[in-house]
């Protein structure tokens, strides 16, 4: 019984603006239990079309070579009239030619044969218009790109040096991340809508750790610090990140365009993966739609597409809804082969790292507690087989 100081009274006809919360029963929907907005297509499409392989220290590398170069480039002044020595090289091209190397210099259409050996990146003797070219029209500009053609040597040449190159060692690094779960003795025990308190709070954060480990997949930087903290910290590298050749910047794409893309991009040849925002996703959709022809028995207006056959293979098209979720991701398209990411727990020496749940037992603390904790990194295979495109903008 409550006194009547402790209630408002009103005249007239009651209605429902005079109900407090708590007066009638509470009508829980069902979006109570799991309010995603991530389905988490990217981390999926990278661990199904990727592999997983521990890793037994935290910092790991992977050794990637490249292929004797078929081009080079000229770095010297203007020409006024044909050099017939001292060509000038780009920095580090002139060990791809020597003695005997023919160069097709492709805006000019002229070969050029080496008559010596270079010295560092500048040429010395050379004969012009060796087969092809004239004296007056073939002049070089910096920029100009050379094709290296098979050699050519007079009868009874001398064996020259042979070509050779180092490896490049690239290296890769695990993170630590760690969820805590945390729920008061007299929380657990209380009744709740959604069902147990602790369980329902670690199926949430489960969840979280997913988005943001596909997060870091796309756009973590690589992090290594040994003085800044107690102890050493690294952090793993992500796609974004890692990619650098094939890297396009527009504010608008046509389909060409798009096929353009796909046929410079060299992952292409693995079969590859598309991720991408929803608009870009529509945009597809849309240059598809504009071929579809309607009859009187079609009952539905539309069309979805999933793939993107070009002359240069079929790609899948991944709606990744973190790219969503944001007017500067969604202008972002990551172009993924198969097969060239891997996931790398740490493992060794019978302890394993791999992200999981761990329960905690502290006596002293009146609490259900326990954590997500692991450490993992990401290795990446060829950086030229990725290509990323960025910047781009979809009207309202």
């Amino acid at each position: 019984m409550a006194n009547p100081s402790a209630v408002t009274y009103y005249r007239g006809t009651k209605d429902t603006a005079d109900n407090i919360s708590s007066e009638k029963p509470i009508e829980i929907g069902d979006k109570i239990w799991k309010y995603d907005p991530n389905n988490n297509k990217g981390l999926r499409s990278a661990l199904t079309n990727g592999t997983t392989l521990s890793t037994p220290n935290h910092i790991f590398y992977s050794l990637h070579d490249a292929p004797f170069a078929n081009w080079v480039k000229y770095a010297g002044a203007v020409e006024s009239v044909q050099a017939a020595t001292g060509v000038v090289l780009a920095s580090g091209h002139g060990a791809r030619v020597t003695l005997g190397s023919r160069i097709f210099w492709t805006r000019i259409e002229e070969i050029m044969r080496l008559d010596a050996v270079v010295s560092t990146d500048t040429t010395g003797a050379v004969s012009r218009n060796f087969g092809r070219g004239a004296a007056a029209t073939c002049l070089l500009k910096p920029g100009d790109n050379g094709l290296i053609i098979d050699p050519s040597f007079d009868q009874g040449f001398t064996t020259g040096l042979g070509l050779s190159n180092s490896k490049v060692l690239k290296t890769f690094y695990t993170g630590i991340l760690d969820y805590p779960v945390q729920v008061t003795n007299t929380e657990l025990a209380e009744i709740a809508y959604s069902g147990n308190p602790f369980d329902y709070a670690l199926a949430k954060s489960i969840k979280q750790v997913k988005d943001h480990m596909e997060g870091g997949l796309m756009v973590g930087g690589y992090k290594v610090d040994s003085t800044s903290y107690t102890h050493p910290l690294t952090a793993s590298e992500g796609i974004e990140n890692w990619v650098s050749t094939n890297v396009y910047s527009a504010s608008s794409l046509s389909r060409m365009d798009l096929w353009d893309i796909f046929a410079e991009w060299s992952g292409k040849r693995y079969g590859g993966s598309v991720w991408c925002a929803g608009p870009f996703y529509a945009m597809v959709t849309m240059w598809a739609i504009q071929h579809l022809v309607l009859d009187q028995s079609a009952k539905a207006d539309g069309m979805s597409i999933d793939q993107i056959l070009t002359p240069y293979g079929r790609f899948e098209l991944n709606e990744v809804d973190l790219l969503n979720q944001d007017p500067y991701l969604a202008g972002r398209v990551y172009m993924i082969p198969h097969k060239h990411i891997k996931y790398r727990p740490l493992v060794g020496n019978g302890v394993n790292l791999d992200v999981r749940y761990y329960p905690i037992d502290r006596d002293e603390v009146h609490a259900k507690e326990g954590e997500i904790y692991g450490e993992f990194g990401w290795e990446f295979g060829p950086e030229e087989d990725f290509a990323r495109i960025d910047g781009l903008q979809f009207a309202a």
